[in-house]
Order: C-alpha cells, then sequence, then structure tokens
C-alpha cells in the first residue's frame, strides 16, 4: 500500500510542477526585430542588385533568411543585420575586422 500512496504524491507533485511551468509567462518569444544588431554568415552569395542568403540565430537556432547589402558580399562572409526588411528578408553589411 506504501508503494501505491508514494506513486499518487509523485503524481500529484509531477502535475503541480507542470501546472506552475505552464503558468510561467515571464519570457518572451522571440520575434524578427530581435535579429536587428545581430551577426550572422552569407550562405548565398549577395549581388549588389540582389538577394542572397544568410544564416542567423533566433534563440538559439540556426534560421536562414534572405539578405540585400550595399556592396556584393561572398559566401561564408560574416555579415552585421543593420535592419529587418520584411519577416522574411534582413539588410545586412559585412563585419569589417
Amino acid at each position: 500500500m506504501r508503494a501505491r500512496s508514494r506513486g499518487g504524491v509523485v503524481g500529484w507533485g509531477t502535475w503541480r510542477f507542470g501546472r506552475v511551468l505552464l503558468r510561467d509567462g515571464s519570457a518572451s518569444a522571440p520575434r524578427e526585430d530581435d535579429l536587428a544588431g545581430t551577426n550572422g554568415s552569407v550562405v548565398t552569395a549577395i549581388p549588389v542588385d540582389g538577394y542572397g542568403e544568410v544564416l542567423l540565430y533566433l534563440a538559439g537556432q540556426p534560421v536562414k533568411y534572405a539578405a540585400k547589402a550595399g556592396v556584393p558580399v561572398a559566401r561564408g562572409i560574416e555579415v552585421w543585420v543593420d535592419s529587418v526588411l520584411s519577416p522574411t528578408s534582413v539588410s545586412v553589411r559585412p563585419v569589417e575586422r
């Protein structure tokens, strides 16, 4: 009988802990606007008059975005996000070291 009552207590504790975690609304979901001021790398070269692709990290997850730049940027170059143009595209500039 003791094992059964311990199981009930553990089950109730797990349920209660889950409810507490679900109510925790302190952290906000990441948004695209959070990308401005971050760095990433070019995965498809960016021509001066068109779009290329960059790999950025949003909330620790890698995400590819279409990217425009004022100068041509080759594949593999590290870039800095100047602004977010749309939910799927950004404006970048090469990082100068």
